[in-house]
């Protein structure tokens, strides 16, 4: 078992946490060791070990970036949007069945078509000035974070 751990944290030196993937790691590991060096039972054995360190590894990077972000209340706004978008959605199907009543409403077919799609243009740009936000701390993080462990 230790000398998996070495073996994995080998990789994880080596290789940016963007390129590691289970199949990545599986096809290194298998690269590295043949069925010469190893049984064949023992290199499956350390492949499926390597899968579930990495899985362990990637959650509590993924836990730290969670707790220091706090995800779970930034995303409300978010979320919000993403509703008004598909109930704007909904209601323009909506629209299209009755749209000789909403036309003799509101004015012509045509401004009626053109005002809804200004609507989900301005909250198209909401949801990607959002989405930029988030991504922008994301990898603010991610920089903390790859600080953090070239210290350690």
């Amino acid at each position: 078992m230790e000398r998996l751990n070495a073996i994995i944290e080998k990789f994880f030196k080596i290789f940016s946490d963007d390129m590691i993937s289970p199949k990545f790691l599986d096809q290194a590991i298998r690269t590295t060791f043949d069925n010469r060096t190893l049984p064949k039972a023992d290199l499956e054995d350390i492949c499926n070990e390597a899968k579930a360190h990495w899985l362990m590894y990637m959650r509590k990077k993924y836990q730290e970036i969670c707790d220091k972000l706090e995800l779970e209340g930034s995303f409300e706004r978010l979320n919000e949007l993403i509703a008004e978008q598909r109930l704007s959605r909904s209601k323009e199907v909506g629209w299209q069945r009755t749209g000789d009543v909403e036309a003799d409403t509101y004015g012509s077919r045509r401004d009626v078509k053109l005002a809804h799609i200004q609507k989900l243009k301005a909250a198209n740009v909401e949801l990607e000035q959002a989405l930029r936000e988030k991504k922008d701390k994301l990898a603010k993080s991610k920089k903390e974070l790859d600080a953090i462990i070239q210290q350690i």
